[in-house]
């Protein structure tokens, strides 16, 4: 019982020096998967998914945050977004299709904490970044740009 019991006070400890440190700590992510050449874009309304080792059309996921095809339908991704870490949906751009995946983003200084990303109800919040910028930069979320290809979050100066 004592063993639990000083178990339990180390990982709470653990979890308090973490979440009040300035710093993102994390697992590294692997690397993104490799674009997947293709012969055709996809239609509107339809993206790319790996269904059993090949990549065939399916209905878009209701929104950009991080879905699961379960080779019927998308869920809503149950695994917590890693430390440090930002959603970037699948996009289709030059004849090759860019998986969604998970990506690492830089710390841009000591001052600086990540916010991760959130399920707002079915509406996915992207991460951000808190803390002033010292050269009048802002941080802009990744979003759509022209064409629907990804832009990842990235310092914009204002």
């Amino acid at each position: 019982m004592k063993f639990v019991l000083k178990m339990m006070l180390s990982v709470s400890l653990l979890i308090l020096f973490v979440s009040s440190s300035t710093e993102a700590i994390g697992i590294p992510l692997p690397p993104p998967p490799p674009p997947v050449k293709m012969k055709i874009a996809p239609p509107t309304g339809k993206i790319y998914a790996q269904v059993k080792g090949a990549w065939v059309l399916v209905p878009a996921p209701p929104g950009d945050g991080p879905y699961v095809w379960t080779g019927e339908a998308w869920v809503i991704d149950p695994e917590p977004p890693p430390v440090g870490a930002e959603w970037v949906p699948g996009y289709w751009s030059r004849g090759h299709w860019y998986p969604g995946h998970w990506a690492v983003i830089r710390v841009p200084g000591p001052n600086f904490v990540w916010v991760p990303g959130y399920w707002k109800g079915r509406v996915w919040v992207s991460g951000r970044w808190q803390g002033r910028h010292p050269h009048g930069h802002s941080w802009v979320p990744g979003h759509r740009g022209r064409h629907g290809r990804w832009v990842p979050g990235h310092w914009k100066k204002m």
